[in-house]
């Protein structure tokens, strides 16, 4: 299958494909926050799950409707991509979010 997947030269191409380059990348991001690598400070990390809430954007949990799960923008779990420095509101809504760190 990895062979249908990767032709011409090994780049990606074609609709599945990119779909699964989305999904390894987006595994990537969370198991990255999971282990807490590259994070943005507490205060950042408030800020745009404050302005994560109240986007409409947000799609609540199915667990729990009174949380916010994803961004239907994206698809980012939006847990994991409040917590990483390198990340971005795929609208714009969070800038003015500045990481403050020890590289800044």
């Amino acid at each position: 299958m990895a062979r249908l997947l990767l032709r011409d030269g090994g780049h990606l191409m074609g609709c599945a494909c990119e779909s699964l380059k989305y999904v390894v990348q987006g595994a990537a991001k969370i198991a990255q926050s999971a282990v807490g690598m590259g994070l943005a400070d507490e205060a950042t990390i408030e800020q745009r799950r404050a302005i994560c809430r109240a986007c409409e954007h947000a799609v609540p949990c199915q667990a729990n409707p009174k949380r916010y799960c994803k961004c239907d923008r994206c698809g980012c779990w939006l847990k994991h991509k409040t917590r990483l420095a390198g990340e971005y509101c795929p609208v714009g809504k969070w800038r003015g979010c500045e990481v403050v760190g020890p590289g800044s």
